[in-house]
């Protein structure tokens, strides 16, 4: 029991350290996106702005159908092959699989590109063109991640999705202000720069002495999609749950309102992107390798754990992003503020499908994802449904009002479905500390804001940090972080001595 309880605590700190390292990285990365954002709305007109974020959504629906059963897999059962003929054999059968099928989808593609060329505008053509070749540096770079995280190879990680951010935008602006002057100069600074990841990766894993033709396995390959193919569907569900809406208002509203929605949603949910990918990265492996000891209750502890940090962080984001969502969208174009309601509604949207997350990892670790599938894609139709009916009548916003209740009913069936596995538990008193901390935040900023008598982007530099330190205050003086604090003092005093 004794050693049970060490391992916990030890597995808590590594969580601990591994989310407080990738938090700050993702906030960075967070902060280029938004600037990409802010930036590319100026750049392009928000029909042209709405066209880039269709093809960019569609390569990556694409991908999912195809290889996000490879991409899953990959990152599953990684660290499951030991040995250096076994792990040639796992990583030859994985690369081997995705050149084959980029290899079909790129050539099908420009085959069915050519044949239609008469029904395109030339802009769009070479949009379309770009964007084949774009599936094929996305979707080896979701396979390298995959391996460099479940590697821990966390430095490099959050290096390489910074610098991809910040590169992708400055080629762009190189593209864009000195070379050509439209929306393809977008998407060649991915491609250029997802290149260019995918061969640093590869060098610093030294995956390229592993890959050997000969050596795949179809043995490897069943397990891989037997383990993959399932969450195949629930990706793809869970995909068109978050992207249905921005076809919908294309068709329904014209590429111009598909612009303004997409770019204020783009803010809300590029944040919450960040922060989910964040915590999980940081928490998910040591959650896997308790699950693979067979410790039941240990692994409830860890999610419990991965939960409360979850809610640490997105519930003030949550209340901090809805109250400044008006000043927050100005740092788009002026032709784009129109929708900051549409970041309300995306915020209170991300923050339910990540606690979802958490109660989906009960079907993930004992591999039963089907039920995961079928609540994802009710959640899907749901949406679609309500899209249908409402978007004509009532206008782009309401797209993310559905957005927001289709997520709420995801995370309920998620919750009922995923306890009866796998139960994460927090005492009343933490949600009270939250939740009162979150909410006297909320009031601070509501009272700053209103006694402004003008509030432009510039006051996000003071509305921010005041929010943070209210916060964080709050929780301190309730005592919800007064151990974190200490344990992180701990490891900072540890760390100097070394040194």
């Amino acid at each position: 029991m004794i050693e049970n309880n060490v391992n916990n605590s030890e597995a808590k700190k590594n969580m601990a350290k591994d989310t407080f390292l990738y938090l700050p990285a993702k906030a960075i990365e967070g902060i280029i996106g938004i600037v990409t954002i802010s930036l590319y709305t100026r750049y392009f007109r928000p029909e042209e702005y709405g066209n880039y974020n269709i093809a960019v959504v569609t390569v990556s629906i694409v991908a999912l159908v195809l290889l996000g059963w490879l991409f899953q897999s990959a990152y599953r059962y990684i660290n499951s092959f030991t040995g250096e003929e076994n792990i040639k054999a796992f990583y030859s059968t994985v690369f081997v699989g995705w050149a084959i099928i980029s290899v079909l989808v790129v050539a099908i593609s420009i085959a069915a590109l050519i044949f239609a060329k008469s029904y395109f505008f030339i802009d769009t053509f070479y949009l379309i063109l770009l964007s084949i070749f774009m599936f094929v540096t996305y979707s080896i770079n979701q396979i390298l991640f995959a391996c460099l995280s479940a590697a821990r190879v966390i430095k490099l990680n959050l290096a390489l999705s910074i610098l991809s951010g910040f590169f992708k935008l400055l080629i762009t602006t190189i593209l864009v202000k000195f070379f050509y002057q439209g929306i393809q100069s977008a998407i060649i600074s991915i491609i250029l720069v997802d290149t260019a990841t995918a061969l640093i990766i590869i060098i610093r894993l030294k995956i390229y002495k592993f890959i050997k033709p000969s050596l795949f396995s179809p043995n490897i390959m069943k397990k891989l999609a037997r383990y993959g193919m399932p969450l195949v569907g629930v990706s793809l569900s869970l995909s068109l749950l978050n992207n249905a809406d921005r076809y919908l208002v294309k068709i329904f509203l014209g590429s111009s309102d598909a612009g303004i929605y997409i770019a204020n949603y783009s803010i809300a949910s590029s944040v919450f992107s960040m922060l989910l990918l964040a915590i999980m990265r940081g928490v998910y492996p040591n959650i896997l390798k308790t699950w693979k000891q067979d410790e039941k209750v240990k692994t409830e502890d860890l999610l419990s754990h991965a939960v409360r940090f979850f809610l640490l962080i997105s519930v003030p984001a949550v209340v901090g992003i809805s109250l400044l969502s008006a000043t927050i969208s100005k740092i788009l174009d002026p032709l784009y503020t129109s929708g900051n309601s549409v970041i309300i509604w995306v915020s209170i949207g991300m923050f339910f499908l990540g606690l979802s997350e958490y109660n989906n990892k009960a079907w993930e670790l004992s591999s039963k994802t089907g039920a995961i599938f079928r609540n994802s894609s009710i959640c899907c139709v749901f949406n679609i449904v309500l899209n249908v009916l409402l978007i004509r009548h009532f206008g782009y916003k309401i797209a993310a009002v559905n957005t927001a209740l289709a997520y709420f009913l995801y995370f309920i069936l998620s919750f009922i479905g995923g306890r009866k596995l796998l139960k994460w538990h927090l005492p009343f008193i933490t949600y009270a500390r939250i939740f009162s901390s979150s909410a006297l935040m909320g009031i601070v900023l509501y009272l700053s804001i209103k006694t402004m008598p003008t509030v432009n982007v510039a006051m996000l530099f003071v509305f921010v940090p005041l929010g943070v330190l209210v916060y964080a205050a709050a929780l301190y003086f309730t005592g919800e972080i007064k151990d974190d604090l200490s344990h992180a003092m701990a490891e900072i005093k540890e760390f100097m001595h070394r040194k």
